[in-house]
């Protein structure tokens, strides 16, 4: 076996000096494993702790902590590493295991051929060449870099609301982690989204995975009022209506998460009118005959609709995803979220490509 990470070339792995662990691909399959943290727990000397539902804590050499910054995590040799946050957004490397041929651990310095981030050790995941794959996503995992770095210069501390749902909003929090970890993961989300995805026409699949991505990071940046909630314990529920376009991939995306301490479940209907309560109502393409219909007998409902159909946010939706020159963009439609008693971080209108019914947030 030959491996590349320790000086930037190959060589096989019974010649080089570093302490280095490689999992491959059988490793991965047998292993059982669903993200690439729970992979890492297999490397000897490395140190592999879930925070949350969506944040992970990985280090070599131990000093564990939330953000790690003296372990070098790359994708195909480019570094995922976003040094104005101190970290990897671990959430948002979501590419099939099945994609991945190897994952080269290098503990011990590496500071010398790979700079300062490397000084604890090295992770590189190798990707399979494309012939090798099914061709399902191709992501630009780079942009990652990028996006995060812009999105996180906007601001160190974003205020929200501490919602508590049986008395309504109480008070102020400052949320640095989860804050950072939002914007930046959506900014993120929106390069990834015009890199290297294949367009919708030859891979739907790609997209509403983007737009499953999306969904999630959505709900991040909106309060509810105390009265969507049957109770504290409720969850966070999304709903689609008529043939589900993302075929598993919402599920899959929202397995497990968490969102201001609500589980989150999802939940498709065949017709508008058996629709049942619901925070988050995606709307299909196919569904923009019934579009006028489905947004009156919501009335003012504190749900929050997301469509994909032309002009979607113009007829009284809220958010309408926008597919122009193989880029996911998003529109919003402030006026209607206000009459649903939603509020919409001004975070979020920044990234918005249109706002209507209202001032674009700062």
């Amino acid at each position: 076996m030959e491996v590349t990470s320790v000086s930037r070339k190959d060589q096989r792995l019974s010649r080089v000096a570093p302490a280095i662990f490689v999992i491959t691909q059988e490793d991965i399959r047998r292993s059982g494993a669903t993200n690439i943290p729970d992979l890492l727990r297999m490397v000897p000397g490395a140190d592999a702790a879930q925070i949350n539902a969506n944040a992970w804590a990985i280090t070599a050499r131990g000093f564990n902590a939330g953000f790690g910054n003296e372990l070098l995590v790359m994708v195909d040799g480019q570094a995922v590493y976003i040094p104005t946050f101190g970290g990897v957004f671990w959430d948002v490397l979501g590419f099939p295991l099945e994609d991945i041929e190897r994952i080269e651990a290098i503990r011990g310095r590496g500071g010398s051929v790979w700079g300062a981030n490397a000084v604890n050790g090295v992770i590189n995941i190798i990707t399979k060449k494309a012939s090798e794959t099914k061709g399902a996503i191709r992501e630009d995992y780079v942009a990652i870099l990028n996006a995060g770095q812009k999105a996180l210069n906007l601001t160190s501390k974003m205020r929200r609301p501490l919602r508590n749902p049986g008395h309504g909003i109480r008070g102020e929090k400052v949320c640095h982690l989860a804050s950072k970890f939002a914007i930046a993961a959506l900014g993120s989300l929106l390069v990834i989204a015009g890199g290297r995805w294949v367009s919708a026409q030859s891979n739907p699949s790609g997209e509403y995975q983007v737009k499953a991505a999306f969904l999630f990071h959505f709900a991040q940046f909106v309060d509810w009022p105390p009265e969507a909630f049957k109770d504290a314990a409720s969850p966070l529920t999304y709903c689609t209506v008529g043939e589900d376009p993302f075929h598993g991939a919402l599920d899959a995306s929202l397995n497990g998460k968490t969102i201001d301490g609500r589980p989150v479940r999802v939940l498709h209907f065949k017709l508008p009118q058996e629709v049942q309560p619901c925070q988050i109502l995606f709307l299909g393409a196919p569904e923009k005959k019934s579009l006028s219909a489905t947004l009156v007998n919501l009335g003012a409902s504190p749900v929050l609709t997301v469509g994909e159909s032309q002009d979607f946010i113009e007829q009284g939706g809220m958010i309408g995803f926008l597919w122009e020159d193989n880029k996911v963009h998003f529109e919003i439609n402030l006026e209607a979220a206000e009459r649903a008693k939603l509020k919409i971080s001004a975070r979020l209108l920044t990234l918005a490509k249109k706002v209507i019914g209202g001032p674009k947030g700062t």
